[in-house]
């Protein structure tokens, strides 16, 4: 179970031994998602969504989506997102994710949710906000940038664009993204337009067009 003052490495572990009983519980909802898909007219199916406390008290999101037909069963789209207050602040979003063949966690914290929240003229707020952002925000095309500190620290910047705008933040010293706040197209300036614009394009190419 994730609790207060758990550090990140900790929480990466927890949700790594959690992830096979969240598979499970979105095998559970495979005949209503397949009924769901099989009777759609139109597509992409609005995502199936499950809120979910594990064996393990550990309180996730589990969003099922299809954009065919073909998707289903173990073709289906599935993302899942952790949620806990870790530092009695609010709610911190945790997704677990692999690049490389490597598995690490996207971390969001609440300021990150408020600003989208702000931003994109949502309102919503607490879970219900999380629910909004991860259905339609859920696929990244991602770039980054090193800013020198000094003779030998460097910090690491992390662009990813995503449906309606930009989550911005920083590479964490366990190798996790942390994306401290979130800004729409409009807001890019200068060679901020066309980096993000092609980032975007990108991203559909990936995740929307296949």
């Amino acid at each position: 179970m994730l609790i207060k003052e758990m550090s990140e490495k900790h929480i990466f572990q927890e949700l790594m031994k959690d992830m096979p009983n969240v598979l499970q519980e979105a095998d559970r909802h495979d005949k209503k998602f397949r009924r769901l898909v099989l009777k759609s007219t139109l597509f992409p199916v609005k995502p199936l969504a499950i809120r979910y406390v594990s064996p393990r008290k550990n309180k996730w999101l589990i969003q099922l989506e299809a954009r065919t037909r073909k998707e289903i069963g173990e073709n289906s789209r599935m993302h899942s997102v952790c949620y806990a207050d870790v530092i009695g602040r609010g709610y911190y979003a945790y997704l677990l994710t692999s690049t490389n063949d490597r598995w690490h966690m996207i971390i969001y914290p609440p300021h990150f949710f408020s600003r989208y929240a702000q931003r994109c003229n949502i309102h919503l707020h607490g879970i219900d906000l999380m629910e909004r952002f991860f259905r339609d925000n859920y696929s990244y095309a991602y770039s980054e940038k090193k800013e020198l500190i000094d003779d030998e620290k460097y910090m690491h910047y992390i662009y990813g664009s995503t449906a309606e705008g930009v989550a911005m933040g920083v590479m964490t010293v366990e190798g996790n993204i942390l994306f401290r706040t979130f800004i729409t197209y409009y807001m890019t300036k200068g060679e901020q337009v066309a980096e993000f614009s092609k980032n975007e394009q990108i991203r559909k190419e990936l995740h929307e067009l296949q």
